[in-house]
């Protein structure tokens, strides 16, 4: 038996034991720390075990701030009833508060500082109510998140106590105990959190009825105490207007001083009342704008805490509506600036006034015998300083204003996108098959009795009216209809016979058959607005912004129709002018004409329908509007079959997968327009259709803006060739007239110099260059038109401003903010590069084919102009994309400047290459066909460029010359600024020979050449004795250094056949030899 209890015993403590070993009690923080100073101390270090050690430190210690988090919301439970029955009281007696029993106050400081103390409290409360309410979404969201975060708990203790060691190290062991607790805590509380919940719920719901009642409560006491205090405030200066107008009534009218007193203080009076009367106009329209802003604020708030489950409710679609047109269109506060600015300049002058009085009351004071001031003069002087203090109030009850209605600007605005947003895709009516079984009229007209009430509402008077007025206006627009179409056909028949001719066929005749065409187009739609109009003022709907829009939206429609129709006729604008294919036009011509008046009679049909239906859904406007969708999706259907329309377009889109994506994008949009009109999205799919269609306008208006621009540019290129042949032709004959009139001898000596035209394009680049411009500008304006119209429908640049790319750091008023660089800025930066370079790329051929060959302009200086300006663009295009990434010049200039010194260094002749270039653009040393000589080079500029100038030598040789050498060598242009050059002809003749005779004859020859010039004539010189001869020298001046070597030859000629004649002997160099000590005969030499 002992033994047994032994053996019992023993196997008790060795069970403890091994539970004690397997426990492995957590260590003490402080033994924690002195260890790790220990290991810290240690030469090497274990980081690793200094690092597991600081590990484990870290977890205990946060194990407190887990059990405090636990205990709170255990905390929160079980003192939940007593919490919940104190926020029941408080709720209940919250009129009982303090500061909601200032009604009885009635002096100017306590009013004053109960407003501020209230005011504060409200801002306080409002900062906790959207902080509660943002508490409860989280609680919301925490029902369903704090389940599945329990799961994930649970499987991860599983794991970590299955993973558990028992033979590691002390420290393993440690830190697997050390996780499992901290675990194990954390689910601890998330299990309070999640047992919590409910009653956390209903204490901030509690809260927020508990503000509310507040707020409720101190939203009428304010505007009470307010008004109290502008009593308070207006009691003393209606006491100085009772007295002034008291002694106004017994001054004695014979004082001539007096009256004029007593007429200033009718005035100051008069002029206090109505500053009253504007404070207190600013005050209560301030607070009735704050009022509707916190109002739509908090109607907004709901609106996105609850919208996951109202999207799904018609009456919600109905709601945005009635929301939308609650809204006010426009914000009038453009006369607050104006009424501050004249209240400053008022308290100015009053100011000058105050002045005035002082400087007497000085004067007035220093001299003992001087009169005091009776009581009209203190009272008027208590008027202005009252005023004073009056319009300083007034401009900060004005101030307040015009903040108070600038937040609620911005306020009605964000609304009206948000609604707008939701609009879209907010179910309005019921899927469409519900109501096709059941015909009640309420449902498909909006009311029981449409036709009575349609009687019931209509003035006999009124319908007479409208039935005269109809008659008229209708013949009278027929009579213009038939004028424009007179008019049209006339100038279509004047414009078809200079069709093609280069001087006569004109873009100005495009721009007016255009211009006739949209007046025409004009006559049906107006007709529609005006008879819509008046349907309207028999019936007024209450949704008169709705109908307004209709209204717009139809006769845009039918003006789009009209002038399709009115383009198309024979030999009109599209297929004479844009060369449409005339099968094309004729189609189009016929369908159009056909669809026309049915298409005006349906809308008028539909406008009519939601004119019956008022302020309620009826879905005989739906049925009216899916025929008007099954209708446009035939027409569009057949329109873009690919004999017809989809021939005009470019190349991608009129064949193959190009053209299969457009009858998709186009059809599929009116397929699902007609399905989302079927389900219930009766508005959204109205939405839809309006941009789809402007959508359609836009790409058909940026394609016929491009046609309009290539024919301009055609019938531009075609004169500008014609201009050169022209000139040319000109050119021509002027050089073989120059050639008829020379002798036969200077024509055959002529010096042929290689011929240079001006630098400029050859005809194909220029219309090469001025097409790829007009297609990049056409397609960038239209990816620009679209986005800027989706993004008002769907807030795409919103979106696109969310999207932060990087962050930059401005200095605004001295102080540093980073500005965020979205995706929308880096999409804009792009657009403007490619902009840029588009038109760098091909500005030379759009600046000489529009604008270079209408001005007169000397060689070279077209070349220099575009070049210029390519640099100009360049610059401003890549400053500009810079600034949109948010890159300031204050800190790109240091870049700017290092990189400059870089390449100063590095690329310094490269550099100063350029910079001679544009020197020598800007000051125009040389210029295109100029015959130059720099250091021993001569030849005829054929072209200036930025780095380098080409030269035509006389070797017919194209020498490339660094622009640098013309800024810094010596340079001569033999026809910079007059052709004429000189000829200077040198002359020896033997000592002996008549030097009279020599210099008649030089005479002789210089007169009889034609091509010497008389002014400045010609001269001769004696110029030395020399060795040989007798030095002359003939100068001679002629028009052209094209004639410099023939005249040179013939002078030649003439003078020696001269000089031969008249026995004058040119001299030649001549050595006489003295010989000294010739040798002796027998001597050897």
């Amino acid at each position: 038996m002992f033994a047994r209890s032994l053996r019992y015993l023993t196997a008790v403590l060795l069970l403890l034991i091994s539970f004690v070993i397997a426990a492995q009690p957590l260590p003490e923080t402080d033994f924690l720390k002195s260890e790790i100073a220990r290991l810290n101390a240690e030469s090497p270090k274990n980081d690793t075990l200094i690092g597991q050690y600081e590990t484990l430190l870290n977890q205990i210690t946060g194990f407190d701030a887990q059990k405090a988090s636990r205990d709170d919301y255990r905390k929160i439970i079980s003192q939940f009833p007593l919490q919940r029955e104190r926020l029941l009281k408080q709720i209940e007696e919250a009129d009982k508060l303090d500061m909601f029993k200032a009604k009885q106050l009635n002096s100017y400081s306590d009013l004053s500082q109960s407003i501020a103390s209230l005011q504060a409290a409200m801002s306080e409360w409002r900062t906790t109510s959207q902080a509660n309410a943002e508490k409860t979404k989280q609680l919301n969201a925490a029902r369903t998140s704090l389940p599945v975060s329990l799961a994930q708990l649970n499987q991860q203790i599983d794991q970590a106590s299955l993973v558990k060691s028992e033979n590691g190290a002390e420290i393993d062991q440690w830190l697997e105990t050390a996780n499992l607790t901290y675990l194990k805590l954390q689910k601890e509380v998330m299990t309070a959190e999640l047992q919590s919940l409910d009653e956390r719920t209903e204490l901030v719901r509690l809260e927020q009825q508990l503000l509310a009642k507040k707020l409720q409560l101190a939203s009428p006491m304010l505007i009470e105490l307010q008004d109290k205090l502008t009593r308070v405030e207006q009691e003393s200066v209606r006491g100085l207007i009772a007295e002034a107008r008291e002694l106004s009534a017994k001054a004695d009218e014979s004082d001539v001083e007096k009256q004029r007193l007593i007429e200033q203080l009718r005035q100051y009076t008069l002029e206090l009342e109505q500053v009253l009367v504007e404070i207190d106009q600013a005050r209560i329209a301030g607070q009735k704008f704050e009022s509707e802003r916190r109002s739509l604020s908090e109607e907004q708030r709901l609106i996105k805490e609850n919208l996951s489950w109202l999207r799904d409710s018609t009456a919600f679609g109905a709601s945005i509506r009635a929301q939308l047109q609650r809204l006010p269109n426009q914000i009038q506060n453009k006369t607050i600036p104006d009424e501050i600015a004249n209240a400053h300049i008022r308290k100015y002058e009053i100011s000058q006034l105050l002045d005035d009085f002082a400087l007497e009351d000085a004067v007035r004071a220093t001299q003992s015998n001087t009169k005091a001031p009776d009581r009209l003069e203190t009272l008027s002087h208590e008027l202005i300083e009252q005023l004073s203090q009056d319009y300083e109030k007034l401009i900060i009850a004005l101030g307040k204003l015009q903040l108070t209605i600038n937040q609620y600007a911005i306020e009605v605005e964000n609304a009206r996108a948000f609604l707008r947003e939701q609009q879209l895709w907010t179910r309005s009516n019921v899927p469409f098959w519900q109501h096709l079984t059941d015909f009640d009229k309420e449902i498909w007209f909006g009311t029981k009795t449409p036709l009575k009430t349609l009687q019931d509402e209509v003035n006999p008077d009124q319908l007479k009216m409208v039935g005269g007025a109809f008659i008229f206006y209708t013949m009278v627009l027929f009579y213009l209809g038939r004028r424009l179409i007179r008019r049209t056909t006339r100038l279509r028949h004047e414009y078809k016979k200079v069709f093609g001719h280069p001087l006569k066929d004109r873009f100005q005749n495009s721009i007016s058959l255009l211009f006739m065409a949209m007046c025409r187009a004009v006559i049906l739609p107006l007709w529609y607005a005006i008879t819509a109009a008046a349907l309207f003022w028999l019936w007024p709907a209450p949704n008169a912004t709705e109908s307004k829009m209709l209204i717009v939206a139809s006769a845009s429609a039918l003006f789009v129709i009209e002038l399709i129709y009115a383009m198309s006729s024979k030999k009109g604008l599209l297929e004479l002018h844009l060369n449409w294919p005339e099968r094309i036009c004729d189609y189009v011509h016929k369908q159009s004409n056909r669809l026309r008046f049915p298409f005006a009679l349906f809308l008028l049909l539909i406008f009519f329908a939601e004119l019956v239906a008022g302020d309620q859904e009826a879905e005989i406007s739906r049925l009216f509007f899916l025929m008007l969708m099954v209708g446009m999706t035939m027409v569009y259907g057949a329109l873009l079959k690919s004999d017809r329309i989809p021939s005009t377009l470019p190349v991608p889109l009129n064949r193959g997968l190009g053209l299969l994506l457009l009858k998709v994008m186009i059809l599929g949009s009116f397929i699902a327009i007609i399905i989302m009109a079927l389900m219930g999205l009766y508005i959204a799919a109205w939405l839809l259709l309006i941009y789809q269609q402007l959508t359609l306008f836009v790409v058909l208006g940026v394609l016929f803006t491009y046609q309009l621009g290539e024919r301009w540019l055609k019938l531009e290129h075609r004169q500008l060739n014609y201009q050169r042949l022209l000139a040319r032709r000109e050119e021509l004959i002027a050089q073989q007239q120059e050639q008829a009139d020379e002798p036969p001898e200077i024509a055959e000596l002529r010096e042929n110099f290689p011929e240079v035209e001006e630098q400029g394009l050859g005809s194909e680049q220029i219309s090469e260059q001025s097409m790829t411009l007009l297609r990049g500008l056409s397609l960038i304006g239209l990816v620009i038109a679209v986005l800027t119209l989706w993004s008002s429908a769907l807030e795409m640049t919103s979106w696109l401003d969310k999207v932060v790319v990087w962050q930059v750091s401005e200095v605004v008023s001295g102080s540093s903010t980073l500005v965020d660089v979205t995706l929308q800025s880096l999409i804009y930066a792009l657009i403007t590069l490619l902009v840029t370079f588009v038109g760098v790329r091909n500005l030379p051929g759009i600046l000489e084919l529009l604008i270079l060959r209408r001005l007169e302009l000397s060689p070279g200086t077209g070349y220099a102009v575009t070049t210029l300006l390519r640099y100009l663009i360049l610059m401003t295009g890549v400053l500009s994309a810079f600034a949109i990434l948010g890159f300031q010049w204050s800190r790109l200039q240091w870049l700017v400047a290092a990189f400059g010194v870089g390449l100063g260094f590095g690329l310094q002749e490269i550099f100063a290459n350029f910079i001679s270039g544009l020197i020598l653009l800007f000051e125009r040393p040389i210029r295109i066909g100029d015959i130059v000589t720099i250091n021993d080079l001569s030849g005829t500029v054929s072209k200036i460029q930025t780095r380098a100038t080409t030269i035509i030598d006389w070797d017919n040789k194209e020498i490339v010359v660094p622009n640098k050498t013309f800024i810094t060598e010596k340079l001569i242009n033999w026809s910079l600024t007059d052709s004429i050059t000189r000829i200077v002809i040198p002359i020896g003749v033997a000592y002996g020979s008549d030097v009279e005779k020599v210099e008649e004859l030089l005479y002789q020859v210089a007169e009889e050449h034609p091509l010497v010039l008389n002014d400045p004539s010609p001269s001769v010189f004696f110029l030395a004795f020399g060795a040989s001869s007798l030095d002359f020298e003939l100068r001679v001046h002629i028009n052209s250094i094209d004639h410099r070597l023939s005249t040179i030859h013939i002078i030649n000629k003439n003078i020696d056949k001269l000089f031969k004649e008249n026995d004058i002997e040119i001299a030649f160099p001549q050595m006489d030899v003295h010989v000294r000590d010739w040798p002796q005969d027998g001597e050897k030499s």
